[in-house]
């Protein structure tokens, strides 16, 4: 009786779990840069795995079936990447660095795809704001190629994920004031 079956309520609590779990990826990928030098490709394959399942969790938020799909597109571009530099773990760190470029940028133009499909929803700027930045730090990270500062990949890595994560926080966030204020909504 007590409990809440409002599926509303229920995608908004996933997003928000989703957009959390990018934010302290995003934290670990920053503070933990003497890592990411240790092992790279290990580090940020890992970081990018745990993103790419961050991205599938908050796919099921989504309140479209287009929603879902692009989401789960990111999803499956960040395991791909994530699994590849897995699978390459004597990268150096010219190649690090333009595989980590790659994803980001790829991501980028994704979300921007994303926000022309859902610019009339509440808090779609957010994820205009997130490509654009996204966009930014792929700059940053290829303007650094061929460096063999992984430490600045992984510092530049874990901001993209902390931008993302407070991003899809704050369109979740916006996306269920809205929704509460529909009408028949409690």
């Amino acid at each position: 009786m007590g409990q809440n079956t409002d599926p509303n309520k229920k995608a908004a609590g996933r997003a928000i779990g989703g957009a959390l779990m990018m934010i302290v990826l995003g934290v670990l990928a920053a503070l933990l840069p003497h890592v990411m030098g240790a092992g790279a490709s290990v580090s940020l394959g890992w970081i990018i795995v745990a993103s790419g399942f961050a991205y599938f969790f908050y796919a099921f938020a989504a309140s479209s079936d287009g929603e879902l799909l692009w989401r789960m597109v990111i999803g499956f571009f960040y395991l791909f990447g994530g699994f590849y530099l897995l699978g390459s773990r004597d990268f150096d760190p010219k190649g690090l660095t333009f595989v980590a470029a790659a994803i980001v940028f790829v991501e980028s133009l994704l979300e921007l795809i994303i926000f022309f499909r859902l610019r009339m929803r509440p808090g779609a700027g957010w994820i205009l704001f997130d490509g654009i930045a996204t966009l930014f730090l792929a700059c940053l990270i290829w303007r650094s190629w061929p460096s063999d500062s992984t430490q600045t990949i992984g510092i530049l890595i874990g901001v993209k994920f902390m931008v993302s994560g407070f991003t899809r926080l704050m369109y979740s966030v916006a996306l269920s004031r809205k929704r509460s204020q529909l009408p028949g909504q409690v």
